[in-house]
């Protein structure tokens, strides 16, 4: 029996069945034969990495250089790519960066990187119409109006698109004359839109995408596959494609499509066989598409043999724990590498990880403390080592330090998935959607960290932290969506609060302390005067710094914590603005960090070598200040101080360009250095 689902790396190679020309339009690229020329001819020293490996940077650092002085829309394309892997804040750089460019050039081909800058979906078809519009011959721009057209996003209508920039076939087939060579390109996006002549530019596959990359030959010979099995549900591969794959390189792609092909063909003993070659020798690829490579069939096998998913097997404890075992197993074989077997043995981690010995949970949380530093922002979904391993520790009473670090690290992860997934607009926050998913892993992602407050013994913020958690809930539109879950996060709250027998407002109050809160929305700045009283703060270099050493200066004071997601945002943009007055005597800048925890600081500062700007441990001072000025408990915070006396205070940041915002700092503090006013 055939198989019908197939994915877009199922492959063999199409016999060309009619003449082909070879002439690209010249915005299909400068060199359609081998793109590792592209950046020869830029200078580019390219080395293939992914982004958590150390090469990645010099990758990245070389193709920023290069798109200061290069209007190569393939480098730029290139660039955009790379920072959509940096977070948020670069996002929102490069985003302004050629929608300003889009503005002032208005050729076709700003506007194509506008559109894919830009996160919305009706602004991104804008630009391509735009871009088409300047020149209907510009072949990225035709690719990409392909795509937005057969997949829109959410929220957005199908046939109005299409009546903007046409429909998915119109395009492809305007593309595939422009570009007759790139037969990866064309075939990848006609999966989505399959029409009979998009399989005329496989002949291109032997001539010209052999020559790109074996990799990128086999998988555009996929493409065709699957145009061509969703237009005629009775065809079968040529047995002669199945010869031409075995005669590649070894590789889980090849295999992988080796396969399926016997599998087509009736061939199950070949089938079995080479899946077999491709346990052996790839036991950790992730290669080779999602469905047939080794750790997913390893998994589904499992749980297919099991009960059919993960859900029955969670039922009986007996067989979550062999589930767990057999996981855990397949990850220790494959270190230092995150798959399927990372992410199964996490998730049945909850279920089982009460029935460990402290050693087994040890050698688990080990595991992921390798594995964490290169890919922490593959941790994007759920769940995470973060969360997980923090509860397993908290229950246990071990390593409080340790899960202290991982519940810091949840509640960041959590609130940078939400706002990355909220620009992108495709999630339906105004109608609900995964707003009710984010809020409660918000809020439980607070409480644990109250949690890991209260086993280190900072009582103050076990009950600024729980109020947060339980205003993050009540922000809830209809909780009756997630009534179990809420539920549960609502019970962990009542717990840790009968804990240490006060509620939060109760223990606000009695100790005398405003509630510390992360300011969203950037406020104007507020002058007003309050002397700073004596102090001896250390460094995280070892200087003790006194009230003197502001004595006859002009300072920004950034306040921030490490658990304070905007202040991380902010700190890119104090660097620049240090960097800016490094040489300047009478106006400069430095930061009070507030956590109170110096591993944590230190940590964090050594994961960003970028940063070098003064840090003082101010966490005791600033307390004094709270309970004894006027100033506030939010984060971020800068003060703008004079003589020792702070002249000048503002809450939140706004994530303009790096340059305006530094521009607006050093005018600021020229201006109160002068003794002239702070507010225009």
């Amino acid at each position: 029996m055939k198989i019908k689902s197939l994915v877009l790396t199922l492959a063999v190679l199409l016999s060309a069945t009619s003449s082909l020309a070879t002439v690209d339009h010249p915005s299909c690229g400068p060199l359609p034969e081998n793109e590792a020329l592209i950046y020869e001819s830029q200078g580019i020293v390219w080395a293939e990495c992914d982004p958590w490996e150390a090469c990645w940077e010099s990758n990245f650092l070389q193709v920023q250089e290069r798109v200061q002085t290069s209007w190569d829309v393939h480098v730029h394309t290139l660039y955009l790519s790379m920072t959509s892997q940096l977070g948020p804040e670069w996002d929102n750089v490069t985003r302004d960066h050629y929608l300003a460019l889009a503005a002032e050039w208005g050729d076709a081909g700003s506007h194509y990187l506008a559109a894919k800058a830009t996160v919305r979906g009706d602004d991104a078809a804008k630009h391509l119409s735009r871009a088409l519009a300047r020149n209907p011959d510009f072949a990225p721009a035709r690719l990409a109006a392909a795509r937005a057209t057969a997949q829109p996003r959410a929220r957005q209508d199908k046939e109005a698109l299409q009546v903007l920039l046409g429909t998915p076939e119109e395009n492809l087939r305007r593309y595939q004359e422009l570009c007759p060579t790139r037969a990866y390109e064309l075939l990848r996006e006609a999966t989505l839109a399959p029409y009979e002549d998009a399989l005329r530019t496989r002949g291109a596959i032997r001539s010209h995408e052999i020559n790109r990359s074996l990799d990128r030959a086999v998988l555009a010979t996929g493409y065709s596959w699957v145009i061509k099995s969703s237009l005629d549900p009775e065809w079968l591969p040529p047995k002669d494609d199945v010869r031409w794959l075995e005669s590649l390189d070894v590789m889980p792609v090849t295999l992988d499509h080796i396969a399926d092909a016997y599998e087509w063909h009736g061939n199950t003993t070949g089938a079995e066989a080479t899946r077999a070659v491709i346990d052996e020798q790839f036991l950790c690829s992730n290669l080779g598409g999602l469905t047939n490579a080794t750790p997913y069939r390893r998994t589904r096998q499992w749980e297919t043999l099991h009960g059919g998913n993960r859900g029955v097997i969670y039922r009986d404890v007996s067989a979550a724990r062999d589930f767990f075992n057999s996981m855990w197993g397949l990850a220790k074989e494959c270190p230092n590498t995150w798959n399927r077997y990372s992410y199964y043995v996490l998730d049945a981690l909850s279920i089982v990880g009460g029935d460990l010995s402290d050693q087994e949970l040890l050698d688990v949380v080990g595991y992921y403390n390798e594995l964490y530093p290169g890919m922490r922002d593959t941790f994007q979904g759920f769940p995470s080592p973060d969360g997980v391993l923090a509860d397993q520790l908290m229950q246990r009473g071990l390593h409080t330090n340790q899960a202290f670090e991982w519940a810091v690290r949840e509640l960041d992860r959590v609130r940078r998935a939400r706002e990355d997934d909220r620009r992108e607009g495709d999630l339906d926050f105004a109608e609900g959607g995964f707003e009710h998913f984010y809020i409660i892993e918000e809020a439980a992602a607070l409480s644990r960290l109250a949690e890991a407050h209260l086993a280190l013994g900072h009582r103050e913020r076990v009950h600024d932290l729980l109020a947060q958690a339980r205003s993050t809930l009540d922000s809830l539109v209809d909780e009756t969506v997630v009534a179990e879950a809420a539920g549960k996060v609502r019970e962990q709250i009542a717990r840790l609060e009968s804990s240490h027998d006060k509620t939060p407002s109760t223990a606000i109050a009695q100790e005398g302390k405003p509630k510390r809160t992360i300011t969203v929305d950037q406020e104007p700045w507020k002058e007003t005067r309050i002397p700073l009283p004596p102090f001896e703060i250390p460094d995280l270099k070892g200087r003790v710094w006194t009230l003197s050493d502001l004595q006859g200066k002009t300072l920004l004071v950034n306040i921030w914590g490490e658990w304070c997601p905007p202040c991380r945002s902010e700190h890119p943009y104090l660097q620049k603005l240090y960097d800016r007055l490094r040489d300047h005597r009478n106006i400069g800048i430095v930061t009070f960090n507030t956590d109170g925890v110096v591993p944590v600081v230190k940590k964090y500062l050594a994961e960003r070598p970028d940063l070098n700007f003064p840090v003082l441990l101010a966490a005791t001072y600033h307390r004094q200040l709270i309970q004894t000025t006027e100033i506030k408990d939010s984060y971020p915070q800068n003060w703008v101080v004079r003589d020792g006396v702070v002249v000048a205070v503002r809450s939140g940041f706004d994530a303009r360009t790096p340059d305006e915002w530094v521009e607006e700092m050093v005018d600021l503090l020229k201006r109160a250095a002068h003794g002239g006013p702070i507010v225009n």
